[in-house]
């Protein structure tokens, strides 16, 4: 076994002494973090979005991917509602639905822009998370660029 260049003829006890020290890791965690599934307070992407970036500069829709993970042993419900900046619109407007046990799912969403309405500039979409109901909030996010801000002439 490899390690920085210097070649472990026998990497067994270095192995189990960082196999010892994960089980320790997470022993602490789940007794750090006040949910028995200590993960959904650790995970930062727990619900994500493909692509993070949106660009609606050259297209008025696109279409996003939000993904959901489920830790648990049993299916999980969730509501994720997308906090949409004005002249923005989303179809679904609002993703309900269920994830199998130990498992991710991901959902399409389709965003459109209506470039007359849009603030300029680049905005976040924070997305509201309630699962199984219970109400977590604005945790996960993306962004979007609808216009180029106005460049202002230099003689102004």
């Amino acid at each position: 076994m490899g390690a920085h260049g210097v070649l472990m003829t026998e990497p067994k006890a270095f192995i189990e002494r960082y196999h010892d020290w994960a089980q320790r890791i997470i022993r602490e965690y789940k007794e750090l973090l006040p949910d028995a599934n200590y993960e959904y307070l650790y995970d930062p992407y727990w619900v994500s979005a493909y692509p993070y970036r949106v660009d609606f500069q050259q297209q008025p829709t696109q279409e996003v991917s939000i993904t959901v993970r489920n830790f648990r042993d049993t299916l999980q419900q969730h509501r994720i509602v997308l906090q949409l900046p004005p002249g923005i619109a989303a179809d679904p407007a609002f993703l309900e639905g269920t994830v199998p046990p130990k498992s991710r799912q991901s959902f399409k969403i389709k965003l459109t822009a209506d470039p007359a309405q849009v603030p300029v500039g680049v905005q976040m979409v924070p997305m509201d998370i309630t699962l199984d109901g219970r109400h977590y909030g604005q945790l996960f996010d993306f962004i979007i660029q609808a216009k180029e801000p106005v460049k202002k002439d230099a003689t102004q």
